[in-house]
């Protein structure tokens, strides 16, 4: 009754996708670098978040990468220390993503206030939010970040921007968080 015809359903769905994803670009691409020793507070945070709140002009859904600039400390000591984090953040119970296996690719993402998301993922948003919350471990480890970000057409379909996600999730293997719609 709900099986038998599923994939042929899923088939076509996912070939509406494909149509609906074919020859969709963003508008523009900017990459900052910033450093995780620089973060003392959120005060600290404030120029890169104007600039990027500029950049955006909350004109359009964002994908984002955040990667590691540099090889040191390792992924593996980055790994131990963000999970010594997430095990003992005590009455400060942050919500931290899920952990993967080590990577130089930290976390692959959208928003529609993408100023607001790396807030967030900086450590100066709601400690409710699922985010890397940086300030809260990673400041003494002072990590070289790239963050890149490419902004779509304000149009763009929510289906079309979660595929394109997911594609970039499924290519670079980031080592927090998870594929798929939240």
């Amino acid at each position: 009754m709900y099986f038998e015809a599923l994939p042929q359903k899923a088939e076509r769905n996912l070939l509406r996708t494909a149509a609906a994803v074919r020859g969709v670009l963003p508008k523009r691409i900017e990459t900052w670098e910033v450093w995780t020793g620089a973060f003392e507070k959120e005060g600290d945070a404030r120029p890169l978040i104007d600039q990027i709140k500029k950049w955006s002009c909350a004109d359009g859904p964002c994908l984002y990468v955040i990667s590691r600039s540099t090889d040191s400390p390792s992924s593996e000591i980055v790994s131990r220390k963000f999970a010594d984090a997430k095990d003992t953040d005590g009455d400060e119970r942050r919500c931290y993503p899920r952990l993967n296996a080590p990577s130089s690719i930290l976390y692959v993402g959208s928003s529609e206030k993408i100023h607001q998301r790396l807030k967030e993922h900086l450590g100066f948003g709601s400690k409710k939010t699922f985010s890397l919350q940086l300030a809260a471990w990673a400041r003494q480890l002072d990590l070289g970040l790239k963050i890149c970000c490419a902004q779509y057409p304000a149009d763009t379909p929510s289906g079309v921007l979660q595929a394109l996600e997911d594609t970039l999730w499924f290519e670079l293997k980031p080592m927090f968080g998870r594929q798929g719609a939240r």
